[in-house]
């Protein structure tokens, strides 16, 4: 990588802040861009995400490597990719007739797909997208669609190109992506993704055709179009092989007279109706699926089931009140907060926008939750910890800008133990309830981030977290007097959202066999129980002191809010599969 001259570093870096103003209506002028040049590409970065500047060079370069012969990608000018991070957002985005790739840093967190290695798999995926469409040869002269408007005082005119190719339906065009960040080793058909999709064959509920062309859906129709859009593309490859997959895109591309239309390409090149083949595949998976539906489901009772997305039941110390995060009322990104008195569905309390993370206090008596409503003076939409107060009705702002993602209160009634980002790392500290004075305890790395910290109720110094490795997740124990971190199961699953029960025991949920169910062990790893068995997937389990089992179940219509008995069974794990991706690469030394 090698530095460019302030005039050119200014000029080229000019498309992310028009990307950011666009989005969020903000161009943060306190930015100060800076650009180094690969061999393929200009990396447009500032302090903040500097971290991340060598792990997308890195990625960018190996995965161009690959798609360029395996698209016959030809480069007229480098790739631009901008790496931003002025808010607690997480997302990639390719405007691929400008050949501009636009990055926001903090790994994301999904609730419908795998945790993957956030850098890899976003930026082979927004490449893919990149080299797949782009067309070299007409789309600098092709058409353009433009308006112009003038005021009093200023004029605007904008054009947008209209390049000369096939339009391609959504799910061919995320599917491809996703596979091909899948081959480069970033990216997998995980159990949250086949989740999904199983729910929803099982219950005659899968998107059509048609309908995974477009984005026009909800929150769960949304995701379903990458769903299913990448199970059906690895169901293609199989059948007519790797260069066929490609040479739809190639014909696509050559914009010859009756060239439009992707049906007509794919008959051309594969000799098959792809109607019939998608029928194929939804039969073949429906056949798949039925096998795996355990036949004794056990008994949950829905709790809560407004809206799509309901997660994170938390159950007070005193077992006066529970509740959970709702986006009843809203849509995916956003979220309220419902206390409930237990056992109880009808709210007493809807704390709006609360989001990412929540937890009572030690005694019952205060909530603590993750709010990023107003930006700060500079535009930014940071995640903060506020306070609620139970008897009182009153909220308090405990953090200013402090990059929040999770929290869970500690047994000492003063503090919270709290997962912070900073510096492109997320990392374990202590949050001080009265002052919001963030102190840290163990500091992340790139690339595999804490989340979901839970406290052992019977000591103030030992909690249990999760982090990502590699694509899949661990938990680990965290002495918070030494600041030491200590394996508690070694496996090749998802292990991830702990609770550390009453009992002793601590609850998580797993898909050792595919499938997320609600496990526990004893601290020291031991005794192994099983203590639900769904087909669709359970999450976030917390468990009564009479013994019950809260947690968040998927079914085809969405998450719920479900409770249940807690009786546990001995469980042998026998071949635990997982996706394993590669590491984000660090490099050895200091990078000019």
């Amino acid at each position: 990588m090698r530095c460019l001259s302030d005039r050119l570093r200014v000029r080229i870096a000019l498309f992310a802040v028009l990307l950011s103003t666009q989005s969020f209506g903000y161009n943060h002028p306190e930015i100060q861009w800076k650009t180094v040049a690969t061999e393929h590409f200009l990396i447009h970065y500032y302090d903040k995400t500097e971290c991340g500047v060598y792990a997308t060079y890195k990625t960018a370069e190996e995965s161009y490597r690959v798609m360029e012969k395996l698209y016959g990608f030809k480069l007229q000018e480098k790739i631009n990719i901008a790496i931003a991070d002025y808010d607690d957002y997480s997302n990639g985005l390719a405007a691929w007739t400008q050949d501009n790739i636009m990055i926001w840093l903090p790994d994301a967190r999904f609730d419908l797909r795998g945790n993957s290695t956030w850098l890899r798999n976003v930026i082979t995926h927004e490449l893919a997208h990149i080299i797949s469409l782009s067309k070299y040869d007409s789309q600098r002269l092709g058409w353009s669609l433009g308006f112009d408007y003038s005021g009093k005082h200023t004029g605007v005119s904008v054009a947008r190109p209209f390049p000369l190719t096939v339009f391609y339906p959504s799910w061919f065009s995320e599917g491809t992506a996703q596979r091909e960040s899948e081959r480069a080793g970033n990216d997998c058909w995980d159990s949250r993704r086949d989740m999904l999709l199983r729910c929803a064959i099982l219950q005659d509920r899968q998107l059509s055709l048609g309908e995974m062309a477009h984005f026009n859906h909800d929150a769960i129709g949304f995701e379903m179009v990458y769903n299913q859009g990448f199970s059906f593309v690895k169901f293609l490859e199989a059948r007519f092989g790797t260069k066929r997959i490609t040479e739809l895109w190639n014909e696509g591309r050559s914009f010859r007279l009756g060239g439009f239309g992707f049906r007509g390409i794919f008959r051309r090149q594969t000799g098959r109706d792809i109607q019939e083949l998608y029928d194929l595949w939804v039969d073949s998976l429906r056949t798949e699926y039925q096998a795996m539906v355990p036949e004794d489901q056990g008994s949950l009772t829905p709790v809560w089931e407004g809206g799509a997305f309901n997660k994170l039941p938390r159950i007070s110390s005193d077992n006066r009140y529970w509740g959970w995060l709702t986006s009843e009322g809203g849509d995916y990104r956003r979220t309220d907060l419902v206390l409930a008195e237990n056992g109880s569905s009808k709210p007493v309390v809807r704390i709006k926008y609360a989001r990412q993370s929540w937890s009572f206090s030690s005694n019952g008596s205060k909530v603590y939750y993750v709010k990023a409503r107003r930006p700060n003076e500079e535009g930014s939409y940071f995640n903060d910890i506020y306070e609620y107060d139970v008897k009182h009705g009153t909220h308090r702002r405990i953090t200013h800008d402090g990059r929040v993602y999770d929290v869970v209160a500690c047994n000492d009634g003063t503090s919270l133990l709290v997962v912070a980002y900073d510096n492109g790392m997320f990392n374990l500290k202590r949050c001080n309830t009265e002052t919001g004075t963030l102190t840290g305890i163990v500091p992340g790395r790139l690339g595999a981030p804490f989340l979901s910290p839970a406290i052992d109720p019977g000591s103030s110094q030992k909690a249990v977290v999760t982090r990502y490795r590699n694509g899949s997740t661990d938990l680990l124990l965290v002495d918070l007097a030494d600041k030491s971190l200590t394996p508690l199961r070694a496996t090749p699953a998802s292990e991830e959202s702990p609770h550390w029960g009453s009992d002793g025991r601590i609850y998580f949920s797993a898909d050792y066999d595919g499938i997320f169910n609600v496990y526990s062990v004893l601290p020291d790893g031991t005794d192994l129980q099983r203590h639900s068995s769904v087909a669709g997937g359970l999450f976030q389990p917390v468990v009564t002191t009479d013994g019950d089992l809260v947690c968040s179940e998927y079914t085809a219509e969405g998450f719920r809010i479900v409770s249940g008995p807690s009786r546990g069974r001995s469980y042998q794990v026998e071949s635990a599969g997982t996706c394993g991706y590669k590491e984000v690469p660090r490099p050895r030394g200091k990078v000019r």
